[in-house]
Formats: C-alpha cells, sequence, structure tokens
C-alpha cells in the first residue's frame, strides 16, 4: 500500500462517523506517539520506502511527545477540554435522550417531559382541498412534567372559518404517564388520556398508547396508537396509528424525518361502513437555540381525507441549565 494511502482510512472513518461522534478531543500524548508508530511503522521496515522517507520518518518518530510512562515521568495528564453534548445524551431523573425532551414531530407523542421541565408550544394547523377555502387552527399548549414520570399538558384551540370572525373552540387537558424509566422496557410505552371540552361542538375523549425508541444516536423512531370517541351527536369514533423517523443532520441543531398517518372514522349505527383517511409527508426541525424549535409539517392527504395538512409548531422550553437541572447529563450530575 502507497503511504498516501494510509492517510485516508482515518479520514474516511471520521467522515462516516457523523452525528455518532458529535465532539472529538484533541488525543493525548499517547494517542499521538501510538498512532505516529501505527501510521509509520506498518510497512516491512522504514528503508523499504526509500531513505528520503526513512530519514523523515526517524526524525518524527524522535520527535513524537512521549507518555508520562515513556518519559519517566508518572503525573496523570487530565483532559480540560469541555464536553460536547449531543441529543443522544442522557438526561433527567428518567435517563431519556435529551431529544425526546421536546417535541420531534407533530402527529406522533413519544415519552414524557423530565420532572420539573416547562415547555410552551404555539401551533398552526391548517387544512387546504382543492376548490374549498382553506381552514385555519390555532392551537397554544402549556405542558409540565410532573413527579413519577407523569406529564400534564393543557390546550386552548381556536379556529377561523372563511367568511367568519376567529373564536375559541375548546380546551384539552391530557395526562400522560410512564411505567418506567427510559430504556427499561421495550419501545418506552407511555399511556395518555385526553378529554376535549368543545364550546360548539360535542366533547371528546381520547386515548392513546404511546411508542418510542431512539435506534441510533441519529435516527429516532416513534408510534402511537388512538381511540378518539365523541361523546354525544353521531358518537364518531376515530381508530388511528401514527408513525414517525427522523434522522439528524446537525446535532441538536437540525433534523429531517418523514410521518404518517391513516385513520379509521366510523358513526354510531354505521360502525361497519368507515371512512379512511391516510396522510404521509415530510417533517423538519430547526433548533435555534438549546431551549426552542421550529417544526414544519406538510402532510398529503389520499381517500377520504383532505388535500394536505400543514402543522407549524414553535416551542419553548424552560428546564434550567444548573448541573441540577432536569436537561443536563445524567453523567453531570455527580460532578
Amino acid at each position: 500500500m502507497r503511504p498516501s494511502a494510509r492517510f485516508v482510512a482515518p479520514v474516511v472513518f471520521l467522515v462516516a462517523a457523523g452525528c455518532a461522534a458529535p465532539g472529538l478531543s484533541a488525543p493525548s500524548a499517547a494517542a499521538r506517539h501510538a498512532s505516529a508508530d501505527t501510521v509509520f511503522l506498518t510497512t516491512s521496515s522504514p528503508s523499504a520506502v526509500g531513505p528520503d522517507l526513512s530519514a523523515a520518518v526517524s526524525a518524527l518518530r524522535d520527535a513524537a511527545p512521549r507518555a508520562p510512562e515513556e518519559s519517566g515521568g508518572g503525573a496523570e495528564i487530565v483532559s480540560t477540554a469541555p464536553r460536547v453534548s449531543s441529543e443522544s445524551d442522557a438526561v433527567g431523573p428518567y435517563r431519556q435522550p435529551e431529544w425526546t425532551t421536546r417535541r420531534r414531530f407533530a402527529r406522533t407523542r413519544i415519552y414524557v417531559l423530565p420532572e420539573g421541565q416547562w415547555e410552551f408550544e404555539q401551533w398552526y394547523r391548517g387544512t387546504y382541498d382543492k376548490g374549498e377555502a382553506p381552514g385555519h387552527k390555532w392551537q397554544t399548549e402549556i405542558g409540565v412534567g410532573l413527579p413519577g414520570r407523569f406529564q400534564f399538558d393543557l390546550y386552548a384551540t381556536g379556529e377561523h372559518e372563511d367568511g367568519g370572525p376567529t373564536k375559541s373552540i375548546g380546551l384539552q387537558p391530557e395526562l400522560r404517564w410512564a411505567p418506567a424509566d427510559w430504556g427499561v422496557i421495550p419501545l418506552n410505552p407511555t399511556l395518555y388520556l385526553e378529554y376535549k371540552w368543545n364550546h360548539h361542538a360535542n366533547d371528546v375523549a381520547e386515548g392513546k398508547i404511546l411508542l418510542g425508541e431512539e435506534l441510533s444516536p441519529c435516527t429516532h423512531w416513534g408510534m402511537n396508537l388512538s381511540v378518539e370517541q365523541e361523546l354525544g351527536g353521531a358518537k364518531t369514533q376515530e381508530l388511528a396509528m401514527m408513525q414517525a423517523v427522523s434522522w439528524t443532520v446537525v446535532d441538536r441543531k437540525f433534523s429531517i424525518g418523514l410521518e404518517f398517518e391513516v385513520d379509521r372514522v366510523t358513526e354510531h349505527g354505521a360502525r361497519d361502513n368507515p371512512e379512511w383517511e391516510y396522510y404521509a409527508g415530510p417533517s423538519f426541525q430547526w433548533r435555534p437555540t438549546d431551549e426552542t424549535h421550529l417544526d414544519i409539517v406538510p402532510l398529503r392527504g389520499w381517500h377520504d381525507g383532505h388535500d394536505w395538512r400543514l402543522f407549524v409548531v414553535f416551542g419553548i422550553d424552560f428546564g434550567g441549565s444548573g448541573p441540577k437541572s432536569p436537561m443536563s447529563p445524567v453523567s453531570a450530575k455527580s460532578r
């Protein structure tokens, strides 16, 4: 193998590592010395590559820093470089990945907030059908992580219909509970209950099972199974399955993904004659700062669904920044 080829492999390895290695610290003296020996001494002998290169190899070998045990010193070298955090770091009392502490998907929920963390989110939901005026909804949400792996959320929703005023349409309290810390039970199941107090329609109750997993430090997945029941009128029932996956492009800054949803909608007395709605589309999340995120998710509809649905979510998280805060890496809490 030519000497130049020996420099290509380490570069290819570092590029392929991607977000699995979000921060690389400077190598220790021992590592630098070891790497010099590894790169330059893998040929059968220095003279095999020519006298000039052999002399250069010897000079580099003599100039390479020696580890303490080789130079006669016994002092331990301790790196003072700051630790680079990653969205796959375990944080909070439930040891969950950092990316689960904020909403990653528009239609798929995952796990719970860490105890003591608050979040504020402002939503826009638009529906667009060919030949019809678009529908617009706005939703304001406040959520808080509670002890015992509980989370409570409260939504206030308004809508604007074509030719009419913007009006409040209801409140939605929501409660989640995760039976175990993250990683203890496969897929990290979480139970979800929501009640919709509607001002101009019948109330609705909804239950979900939330599932989520980190497939790799760069790949996140979630799935929800839900049933929504109207409590009066036609007693409309909706069974739904939502599924989503995302890939980290820039760690803690930008992610892309895909979301998919299928809904089965029936009314009382006609449960065997359902309407089917299918939606799929890309998702994008940009995190301008560690505490904020912006999600844009356009979903194309088929069959009985809307032609398009657009979700835009802006969120702010309040969890503190000290070593004991819910957002601090678990490894930092004992310092």
